[in-house]
């Protein structure tokens, strides 16, 4: 199953970094930008540029990302390098 998220790219790592569910506060790996409430409010912090907003198609569900922050497997959330190759839904 894709479930599409709100991700944001940093301008400095170009890692593009989403928010699984309510209270995933999720920093990108320079800490430039953060990103903050999953599905339920979108919420961004950044220190220099604003990042760019991407909708990004990941192949599991909202139930496998949020099992992925609660038993803090933490496989999700961050694409590290993220190329304008992969862009292909921006906003």
């Amino acid at each position: 199953m894709k479930t599409k998220v709100d991700g944001y790219v940093c301008s400095k790592c170009s890692s593009l970094v989403f928010s699984r569910t309510r209270h995933d506060y999720r920093p990108c790996p320079c800490g430039d930008i953060a990103v903050d409430g999953g599905f339920e409010y979108n919420r961004v912090t950044y220190k220099h540029a604003s990042p760019k907003h991407i909708i990004y198609e990941i192949d599991v569900s909202k139930r496998e990302l949020y099992d992925d922050w609660n038993r803090r497997f933490d496989r999700h959330g961050i694409v590290l390098e993220y190329s304008k190759t992969e862009d292909t839904s921006s906003k």
